[in-house]
């Protein structure tokens, strides 16, 4: 195995036109063949071959392996067996798989012979493979008929030659006529194309980038283009990804998307240099077919990817074509349609989904072979803003739930951005920028590339930044923008300071980080219910969107009467109540013995104190219902989370453990609805 010292220096040469491409142009050519042989008129009783003719301009033409070659030879034959007035029309079936085969030789170890820069193939393979198919022609009916040596020599292989001597004129005259007109069709690329499809199996071709997918030096030109739609890219997709691809129109993200599926370069005629990479096996040593079982794709025309009249039957067609086991298929099937909420839809006729239901059948499709990265080519361009915020609702559940990695090339990005973690903005085939969404899109704006892209609510955000304001996270969407200006006080003691962890592991911190609440943590270490009261008047209210307020547990400790700390709290929830704002009441959690070593209170007072926060909590759950406010229960919360996990949460008996703060957190999310 060779190894490659620079990957940007590697080539990969395809042709366009799908691998059958070969079968084509040779079922036109010896089907024209085959016309002039049956209408060709003789001369002297010569005339050109033009089985042989055709079928060297098919071969010129496509360059085919020398199995295809032979394939060849042997359709000629059989053409010729039907048509032919010779003595034995059976020796064809030796002969013209000779010409073919001689015919390929040529063309792949002699091309490189021209005459004022056109090639000369056509006439050396005329001539040549004529002479070896009409040699071998004539020796086997010389045999077969027991003809005199003179004859053979004299006449028959004279002829042969003379044949051959014609073909050399007639193979150029419809060569050239030939590759004008596929080339105007569309199913040759150049006339100047002389490379066959690469071939890298003798490489040890390996990524030196971790991920899913790796692209190292990534360049492609197409035919009949000069410049490259991709230039010198590098970039992987890692597993879990939600990656988004835009740039302007032109700019390469499709070509991108078709790298990383393996159309490019197995199906688009062009160059490729450098390498793509998909599950650390390079695309261009595996087949289209197979990086199916791994990359998903869906069109931007999803419809012409519907082939079957119901459902089920679009469903099994593809797992079919996987070479599925018949007994596995129905499970399969209700798998992937259950993953896109399409199960009581299974026997419905395709012709009778909405644009959606189509969209997501589509996407069972794709899902049903289970490939790992699903890659989505403009998925929202047909959809309604209803039905794209459904979509993007779905493949985020197909990212977090069933683990599969998304790619979406977007032009439109707010609907797709929310849930994406990385965003790349390609222009002119170059990556500009491959980071997390809130730093691309400042990029974008900053230099002012496609902002017609940038979703409105951010940009709104950059002009505020720079008229001076400052906001702790990116605004994505119109929830984003709300919670990123929204401010809420927490009013408490060292449970809502975050006593005994780290300030990013305190449950105000959690939530803000998840959350996106800017909050003003007040708790403070020690403070009694009568201490919030006093510092309640400290702060100027109306500047914040919501209010939370726990103590009490403090109080207990000191024995103060339950009585007292009901009233304490009545009176700080009447004044943010006041405020027309919402109000988060929390109910603090027991304590534990362990809390006596720590010296926090007397091991003789710890399940009098614990009762008296259990009534505590009974007061608190019945003020919040009859005040209306938001009831974040910690007590309960911690006291299930020790029951499920098994695991002590607290840190001395009182205050939680980080975990323990994580649970707390996750309590307030919930009550805030995220």
């Amino acid at each position: 195995m060779k190894t490659v010292a620079d990957i940007a220096k590697l080539e990969f040469h395809h042709r366009q036109g799908g691998q059958f491409r070969w079968i084509t142009i040779t079922t036109l050519m010896l089907a024209i063949g085959t016309i002039l042989h049956l209408v060709s008129p003789s001369v002297g009783g010569v005339t050109p071959n033009w089985t042989i003719a055709t079928y060297c301009v098919a071969i010129c033409l496509t360059k085919p392996s020398y199995k295809q070659a032979l394939g060849i030879g042997l359709v000629a034959a059989l053409v010729n067996v039907l048509t032919s007035k010779s003595g034995f029309p059976y020796g064809n079936l030796i002969s013209e798989p000779l010409g073919a085969l001689t015919c390929t030789f040529i063309v792949k170890n002699l091309a490189f012979i021209r005459f004022k820069g056109h090639s000369c193939l056509p006439v050396l393979t005329g001539f040549a493979a004529t002479c070896m198919s009409g040699g071998a022609f004539v020796t086997i009916l010389k045999f077969v008929m027991n003809l005199p040596n003179v004859v053979y020599f004299t006449a028959m292989l004279p002829l042969v030659v003379v044949i051959g001597a014609l073909n050399a004129v007639v193979t150029p005259l419809m060569y050239f006529p030939a590759l004008r007109l596929f080339v105007s069709r569309g199913i040759l690329d150049s006339l100047e194309e002389r490379e066959v499809t690469s071939d890298h199996s003798m490489y040890d071709l390996k990524p030196t980038q971790d991920g899913l997918i790796s692209m190292e030096h990534l360049s492609y030109i197409y035919n009949k283009q000069k410049t490259p739609v991709l230039d010198d890219v590098t970039m992987t997709v890692n597993k879990g990804d939600f990656l988004v691809i835009t740039g302007e129109s032109g700019s390469g993200k499709s070509s991108l998307c078709m790298a990383m599926t393996g159309a490019i370069p197995h199906y688009f005629g062009g160059v490729m240099k450098g390498m793509v990479y998909v599950d650390g096996q390079a695309t261009t040593q595996t087949t289209i077919s197979h990086l199916a079982t791994r990359v998903g794709a869906m069109l931007d025309d999803y419809d012409s990817q519907l082939v079957a009249m119901t459902v089920e039957e679009e469903i099994a067609f593809s797992l079919e074509n996987q070479g599925v086991a018949p007994d596995k298929i129905g499970q399969a099937i209700s798998e992937a349609l259950e993953k896109v909420n399409m199960t009581p839809y299974r026997n419905r006729q395709v012709t009778k989904l909405s644009g959606g239901q189509r969209q997501r059948l589509v996407i069972a499709d794709v899902l049903a072979t289970n490939p790992d990265i699903l890659v989505f080519d403009e998925p929202t361009s047909a959809l309604d803003p209803e039905g794209t915020h459904e979509f993007y609702e779905l493949i985020h559940d197909l990212n977090v739930k069933y683990g599969h990695t998304i790619v979406v090339i977007e032009h439109t990005l707010e609907a797709a951005l929310p849930y994406a973690n990385r965003l790349v903005l390609i222009d002119h085939g170059h990556i500009l920028s491959d980071a997390d969404v809130e730093t691309t899109l400042r990029y974008m704006y900053d230099h002012d590339i496609y902002t017609s892209a940038i979703p409105k609510i951010f940009a709104c955000q950059m002009d505020l930044e720079k008229a001076g304001c400052h906001f702790d996270a990116p605004w994505l969407s119109t929830d984003a923008a709300v919670r990123a200006v929204q401010k809420l006080l927490c009013l408490g003691d060292s449970l809502t300071y975050g006593f005994d962890v780290r300030p990013d592991q305190s449950w105000t911190a959690l939530v803000s980080a998840q959350n996106h609440v800017h909050i003003d943590n007040e708790g403070q270490c020690g403070d009694t219910t009568t201490g919030m009261v006093y510092r309640l008047h400290q702060f100027d209210l109306s500047r914040y969107d919501a209010y939370f307020i726990m103590g009490g547990s403090n109080d207990i400790l000191l024995d103060v009467e339950v009585e007292k700390i009901c009233q304490n709290i009545r009176t700080i929830v009447t004044t943010f109540k006041a405020q027309g704002k919402p109000v988060y009441l929390g109910i603090p959690p027991l304590t534990t013995m362990e809390s006596a070593m720590y010296g926090w209170q007397n091991a003789s007072d710890v399940e009098k104190h614990n009762d008296q926060l259990r009534q505590y909590r009974q007061w608190l759950l019945s003020y919040g219902k009859e005040t209306e406010c938001i009831i974040v229960d910690f007590y309960e919360s911690l006291l299930r989370a020790e029951r499920r996990t098994g695991r002590n949460l607290y840190a001395d008996g009182v205050h939680p453990t980080a975990e323990g703060y994580a649970v707390l957190a996750r309590a307030v999310l919930k009550a805030m609805g995220v």
